[in-house]
């Protein structure tokens, strides 16, 4: 019996126990499927597949992160590409949960880029410098 109650104690203990870095998740805010997405951040790479139109992957947890990701895509028309940038003074996120929502533009036609199209960020790191919507003309 006292062996049920310690095993109990430790799932408890460890349920609670704080998560150290950054947890990141991605959202497919385009009107088709990614059959695979790569996202790098910090030498660090993570592999997506079949994120429906929507849909939000799982987080993945690193120590610590910028809010730009190298990141492609792959649809069923073509890859698509989006390069992350480094202005000056950009802040080292190093805890909390970060979401990067990514569309295509245009919807049509050739030489279509992939774009952040809205970061949210909750955690302790001041002065975050994105925009909340990074791209907002000609999306047709």
């Amino acid at each position: 019996m006292s062996g049920i109650v310690l095993i109990i104690v430790m799932i408890i203990f460890t349920s609670f126990q704080e998560k150290k870095g950054v947890e990141i998740s991605f959202i497919n805010d385009s009107e088709e499927t990614f059959v695979k997405m790569t996202v790098e951040t910090n030498g660090k790479k993570f592999s997506f597949s079949n994120i429906c139109p929507g849909e939000r992957t799982n987080p993945v947890l690193v120590g610590e992160t910028y809010w730009f990701c190298h990141t492609v895509v792959a649809t069923q028309r073509d890859t698509v590409l989006f390069t992350g940038f480094c202005p000056v003074g950009e802040t080292l996120i190093k805890d909390g949960n970060l979401t990067v929502s990514y569309a295509i533009y245009p919807k049509k036609g050739e030489h279509r880029t992939l774009y952040a199209n809205e970061v949210s960020y909750l955690g302790s790191a001041k002065n975050v410098g994105f925009p909340k919507t990074i791209w907002k003309e000609n999306k047709e």
